[in-house]
């Protein structure tokens, strides 16, 4: 019973020591990040039928959606290269829009998890 009782206190000490410093990782790769690109409407709102392509370092076209107020587009899967891009965002009754963005990406935490940013983030359609 004494043996036991040793036993379970240093299992305690060690959860304890092991609790206190551990940090918790959610397993992201560094290579991958979600970026996203709003489209909306002038005047309208959500937008169907949204194209978003993207060329530079990487080219691609990004998958879009109705999502709430807005059109959500986001990044084409693989690996996103930092640097300097054109986004062509058509759909049908509006004017293609054409812009030039920045992505930039970090290892931001403890994990080594990446983040990414797209600017500008929003493009806004005009109607024909």
């Amino acid at each position: 019973m004494t043996i036991s009782r040793i036993h379970l206190v240093g299992l305690l000490v060690t959860i304890a020591l092991t609790a206190g410093s551990c940090v918790s990782c959610p397993g992201c790769p560094a290579t991958y990040v979600d970026i996203g690109l709003v489209v909306s409407g002038a005047g309208s709102g959500v937008v169907s039928g949204v194209a978003a392509t993207v060329t530079g370092p990487q080219n691609g076209t990004m998958s879009c959606a109705p999502n709430g107020t807005a059109t959500l587009c986001t990044w084409p899967s693989g690996p996103v290269a930092p640097g300097s891009y054109t986004l062509t965002v058509t759909a049908p009754g509006f004017q293609s829009a054409t812009v030039t963005a920045m992505v930039t990406v970090e290892n931001a935490d403890s994990c080594g998890c990446a983040s990414g940013a797209l600017q500008p983030s929003h493009v806004t359609l005009d109607p024909m």
